[in-house]
């Protein structure tokens, strides 16, 4: 008989599953992995992976784009400081690079 979990227990491993799709695994992967870490039959599995799309949808709903385009200057002024102190120097013009296309600064091609 299969386990019954409670709704902290869900809860987990729908972060989990989010975890794992943000990661770019399969969604065959997962269900796999569901299985194998908490044997979820392939049903209760894909259950468990509309709920993680749905909480990144209802993140992503929720997103100023101005707030957001702020995080990611921020993200990449930090990786631009990380990479010039390293002397990474192609990962600094990437970073220049990101911030141009963001600010709208790159000409229309």
């Amino acid at each position: 008989m299969a386990a019954k979990y409670n709704s902290l227990e869900i809860a987990r491993q729908v972060d989990a599953v989010r975890d794992w799709l943000a990661a770019g695994m399969r969604p065959h992967k997962i269900r796999a992995k569901c299985a194998e870490e908490w044997g979820l039959a392939s049903r209760t599995a894909e259950s468990r992976l509309q709920a993680a799309r749905q909480e990144m949808l209802r993140d992503i709903a929720g997103v100023d784009r101005q707030a957001k385009a702020a995080e990611l200057l921020e993200a990449a002024a930090e990786i631009l400081e990380l990479a010039r102190e390293s002397r990474q120097l192609s990962n600094a013009i990437a970073a220049i690079s990101f911030q141009s296309r963001l600010l709208g600064l790159e000409p229309k091609a």
